[in-house]
Parts: C-alpha cells; sequence; structure tokens
C-alpha cells in the first residue's frame, strides 16, 4: 500500500455492509497515512491514520471525518445513527487490532 493505492471498505452499518472506494493520500510510510472516500454514502470521508514509536511501543491513533450525502436531514441522522455506529466500529476495530498486535508481539 501506497500513495494513490485504491481500497475497497465495507463499512458495517446497522448490520449492513455500506461499500465504499477509497484511496490512499499523505503516505508517509511508517509514519501516517489518510484515505479519503471516492465513492460511497458520504457526501465527504476522512480517515487519518498515525503511527508514533514510544518506548515499549508504537502510538496508533486514528481520527475519522465525514459528512452525510443527504443534507440538512442527514445533519439530523448522523447525530443519531451514524456516529454511535461509525463509534461501535472504530473500537471494534481497536480491539482487533490490539489483539493483532499482542499475538504478533508473542511471536504467534
Amino acid at each position: 500500500m501506497g500513495q494513490g493505492s485504491r481500497l475497497m471498505c465495507a463499512l458495517p452499518l446497522g448490520g449492513l455492509g455500506i461499500l465504499m472506494d477509497l484511496v490512499v493520500q499523505n503516505y508517509e510510510k511508517e509514519k501516517s497515512f489518510s484515505v479519503v472516500q471516492t465513492r460511497g454514502p458520504f457526501a465527504a470521508w476522512w480517515h487519518v491514520l498515525e503511527f508514533e514509536d514510544i518506548e515499549g511501543g508504537t502510538l496508533f491513533q486514528e481520527k475519522v471525518s465525514c459528512e452525510s450525502s443527504l443534507g440538512r436531514f442527514g445533519k439530523r441522522l448522523d447525530v443519531l445513527t451514524l456516529r454511535p455506529c461509525l463509534a461501535v466500529w472504530l473500537t471494534a476495530r481497536g480491539r482487533k487490532m490490539r489483539a493483532l498486535l499482542d499475538r504478533t508481539a508473542k511471536g504467534k
């Protein structure tokens, strides 16, 4: 993966897999990268992933910014459904990533 790579993601939203086409931007090997939506359910989607070496490991941070494609109605819907679903998705991804990294560190 690198600058300009294209990705397809299924974002689990309310039990459905919402497909998104993404492109990698601002790629800095082993430091950070961002992905933006080129096709999908949002008017805009920007996801930044950052990695920082710290004593005893790596600090990993994610930031997501998105905008509904449903205008004023969508902004209300975002608060009620979209943002809570994204929080659940990011929390679950964080747990999976920690488990994977723990297994990797233990050599399993």
